[in-house]
């Protein structure tokens, strides 16, 4: 049962990290933060970095999530 459970967090994460994908992909924000964790201005500057930060935090999640599955 607790490997349905992770296996189904693994696609909901995915398809998630796929939807965010698509929009830095679209909105043209690929290379905001190039030095990740940190950005060039500082932490979270603004909302571009935001986006992109939030995008590389949800694959390391998936790339857990999928291993661990």
């Amino acid at each position: 049962m607790a490997l349905q459970y992770l296996a189904l967090s693994s696609l909901i994460v995915l398809y998630s990290l796929m939807f965010i994908g698509g929009y830095i992909s679209s909105a043209g924000l690929g290379l905001t933060c190039p030095e990740w964790p940190l950005c060039p201005n500082g932490i979270m500057p603004n909302e571009e970095y935001f986006i992109e930060w939030t995008h590389r935090l949800i694959a390391a999640t998936t790339g857990a999530l999928v291993i661990a599955t």
